[in-house]
């Protein structure tokens, strides 16, 4: 019987041995070129990160991107505290400012940075308005609370700009400042870059016939001071990729523009042939705005306004019974040049009673020239006569030979009443 042949232990062994190497080689090769791919993809993912975090943008965007990092970032214990810099530019860090940043640029001036904020004065919201420019490598700022950014065509001087225009009401005046005129020397104290007009349209100087203007919307982002670094610097590149040129404003505001320079043409043509002023008796007498003066003392306001088209607009005090308070109201009525009648001059004599009831008339001063306001139909029942010039009355106990000083005109019955003197046009 053949005995069976026996395996190799030897011849095993030896063979398990290369099987285990090879397994441990491939096993290696693996995880290095993972190890490999995984360092690769780190390393790119980590270049492709920082390339994305590196925001492009103009030279001159990222010199206002400093700025605005500056200033958020500065606090009162690194402040300068002889610099009034940080109180004009508190808008950045008040959160009740909300700016609004935008970017344009002007024929005479590199971009300059614009930031629309909120501004409170006696509990009063306001628009303002702060410009930003690069001189010679620095950055000077432009700052006015309570106005608003405007193209503007200077009708006199042919010329467009941008100007910032701040309205007074108290006073019914504008002021324009132009804002490349401020930049070419802005240390300067001297520089004229505002112009006060009248928001009048009668006045010779109203803001309308010197200036035709239209508000100019910039794309813009809204700042706080939540944003990172990474999100400003997006921010301030894509507004600034949108920055608007002078030439784009001129477009989007020409026709307008010119629609405003023809209203001023046809306005300043019709001013020029209105009559400064009227007769009265030989004496000029200006249209215009007249103030009541007792003492020498003015009232510093418009008592009675001379207008142009022969109407007269004054106080009137009318007392509401329903309420019990007086009324100050402006009524507008007609105004002539002539004699005194019957009716013109109510009297003041004490107890007189006219036989059919109503008011008693002085009748003394009739067929003498005044100025005379006829009633309004509503307030005014009766006409108020003006005396203007020295002519002796019939009855001196009724009438002064002079004028008192500095005075226009005053009422016939002048025992009664102040007089009024010319306060402006």
């Amino acid at each position: 019987m053949a005995k069976a042949k026996p395996t190799s232990t030897k011849s095993a062994e030896s063979s398990s041995t290369i099987n285990v190497s090879k397994k441990s080689l491939i096993g290696l090769i693996i995880t290095v070129v993972v190890l490999i791919t995984l360092i690769a993809g780190a390393i790119g993912g980590a270049a492709i990160y920082f390339l994305a975090s590196q925001t492009k943008m103009p030279n001159w965007a990222e010199t206002y991107l400093a700025h605005i990092k500056t200033v958020r970032n500065q606090t009162p214990a690194n402040a300068d505290e002889d610099s009034d810099e940080e109180d004009s530019e508190a808008f950045w860090t008040d959160s009740d400012a909300n700016p609004k940043v935008s970017f344009y640029e002007s024929n005479d001036n590199s971009p300059m940075m614009l930031v629309n904020y909120t501004s409170v004065e006696n509990n009063l919201s306001y628009n303002s308005v702060a410009v930003y420019s690069i001189q010679n490598e620095e950055i000077y700022l432009l700052n006015y609370e309570n106005t608003s950014f405007y193209y503007i065509y200077d009708i006199d001087n042919e010329e467009y700009n941008f100007y910032l225009k701040s309205e007074d009401q108290d006073k019914d005046e504008n002021t324009y400042i132009n804002i490349d005129d401020y930049f070419q020397d802005p240390e300067s104290e001297e520089s004229e870059y505002e112009t006060t007009c009248s928001a009048d349209e009668s006045a010779k100087d109203f803001c309308g016939d010197i200036f035709a203007e239209e508000p100019i919307e910039l794309p813009s982002f809204e700042y706080n001071d939540e944003m990172n670094d990474q999100e400003l610097a997006e921010a301030v590149a894509n507004t600034s990729e949108q920055v608007t040129t002078e030439e784009k404003a001129k477009t989007q505001t020409a026709d307008k523009l010119q629609q405003s320079v023809t209203a001023a043409q046809e306005r300043i043509k019709e001013k020029a042939k209105t009559p400064e002023f009227f007769l009265v008796n030989g004496k000029q007498i200006r249209y215009g705005k007249y103030e009541s003066v007792g003492d020498n003392q003015g009232t510093g306001e418009a008592d009675i306004t001379l207008n142009p088209d022969s109407t007269a607009t004054y106080i009137y005090y009318d007392y509401d019974y329903d309420t019990q308070q007086t009324i100050k109201r402006l009524v507008t009525s007609k105004f002539t040049v002539r004699t005194i009648q019957n009716g013109d001059v109510l009297s003041t004599g004490v107890g007189c009673v006219a036989a059919d009831g109503g008011p008693c008339f002085n009748s003394t001063f009739n067929g003498r020239t005044a100025l005379i306001i006829e009633p309004d139909g509503q307030y005014k029942k009766y006409p108020q006569a003006f005396f203007v010039t020295h002519e002796a009355p019939s009855d001196p106990s009724q009438r002064s030979e002079t004028l008192p000083y500095g005075c226009d005109f005053e009422p016939v019955m002048a025992q009664m009443y102040g007089c009024y003197r010319f306060l402006s046009k």
